[in-house]
């Protein structure tokens, strides 16, 4: 056939290879959706302030399907895998990239006034 439609590899709602028992746990909890609520940068007014995008679901701009992660954008994964499952919270991309560039430039903004008193205290 020259137009065949394409039918993804997984359906939708399949699990990571690896998911053990504490993703299961944090996604059933969850609801198999993101839970961030606005730490992202996003007031995700449209879903009552907690984001709405949901594990295997198809969006716009997306190749294929969103897979959700759990953990916590501020931790290591090392931390992070010491926790448990009530302390981790599902994450869609878009939500975790978001939270992660957050903290990344309250960290650089707190290093540069840091060396800016440094360099102030040098002067005097």
């Amino acid at each position: 056939m020259l137009f065949e439609t394409h039918t993804p590899a997984t359906p939708p709602t399949a699990d990571p290879l690896a998911a053990t028992p504490t993703w299961m746990t944090v996604m059933d909890r969850a609801g198999r959706t993101c839970e961030c609520t606005g730490a992202c940068g996003s007031r995700h007014g449209r879903s009552g302030l907690r984001c709405d995008t949901r594990h295997g679901q198809y969006l716009k701009g997306h190749r294929g399907p969103v897979r959700l992660a759990v953990g916590q954008p501020d931790l290591t994964d090392r931390e992070a895998a010491a926790l448990p499952p009530a302390d981790l919270r599902a994450w869609c991309p878009a939500c975790w990239r978001g939270t992660d560039r957050r903290r990344r430039a309250a960290r650089a903004a707190l290093a540069a006034h840091r060396d800016t008193a440094d360099t102030a205290d040098t002067l005097f």
